[in-house]
């Protein structure tokens, strides 16, 4: 079961759209934690836009389910609609 969930996975993600959505989160980490000064830039951010967080989740490439958690974490932290 979980080899045929994880081929699933690694499928959706070949998806041009879910990819690119997936770079973007990566790219969006990367630079808020690439030095003190960006993390502060992001502090900044949250406080301003006034966001329940201020952290961002790196998404682990061996954990093939950590992507869903990421971009459960963005929609529920950042997404006012």
């Amino acid at each position: 079961m979980a080899h045929n969930t994880n081929l699933a996975i690694l499928t959706f993600f070949t998806l041009p759209m879910v990819a690119h959505l997936k770079d973007l989160l990566e790219s969006i980490y990367t630079f808020f934690y690439k030095s003190p000064k960006c993390h502060l830039k992001l502090i900044k951010l949250t406080q301003i836009m006034e966001t329940k967080g201020n952290k961002l989740f790196r998404n682990i490439k061996i954990q093939w389910i950590g992507a869903l958690n990421l971009l459960k974490h963005v929609l529920e932290k950042y997404y006012h609609c």
